[in-house]
């Protein structure tokens, strides 16, 4: 059977002062955006709320923005995890969102230990820090969102 991509959603929390808030994977180290599978009968919107929920503990923030195309990527050959030997790549709606008033990241309140840190930093420190072979997509998805322009990379 030919493998697909996974549905996916990815989560860009941006800050007054134009920071975003990055965590640091526990497996491998690297920082990147909170991000999860979308589940058989869940709406992307779905999606997002449950995995900020179970990957940063946070349930109260709003939607500002969703991408008009989904961004895709492609897993590299090396990789031998189990959503890699299952997956292609992931296919993400990239979602632009805001915390409320008085809520922040909390890893104590989380049910998986996927990320060891959390912290507010920029956009230049999340493209050099993510997994090399997701850089093109979070390019294409701060695009999409209009946080990057074209020229810009």
């Amino acid at each position: 059977m030919e493998k697909t991509y996974r549905p996916c959603v990815v989560g860009v929390f941006l800050r007054s002062d134009g920071k975003m808030l990055v965590a640091k994977r526990s497996d491998n180290g690297a920082w990147q955006f909170p991000q999860g599978g979308i589940e058989e009968g869940e709406t992307s919107v779905d999606a997002l709320y449950r995995e900020m929920e179970e990957e940063l503990g946070v349930k109260d923030f709003s939607v500002l923005k969703k991408s008009e195309k989904r961004v895709k990527y492609d897993f590299p050959i090396e990789l031998k995890t189990a959503i890699a030997r299952k997956y292609k790549g992931q296919e993400q709606d990239w979602f632009l969102c805001l915390l409320s008033d008085g809520e922040e990241p909390c890893l104590d309140r989380v049910k998986t230990l996927e990320f060891s840190q959390v912290k507010w930093d920029s956009m230049s420190f999340v493209l050099k820090e993510i997994v090399h072979w997701k850089r093109n997509s979070y390019e294409k998805g701060l695009l999409e969102l209009g946080l990057l322009e074209a020229e810009e990379l």
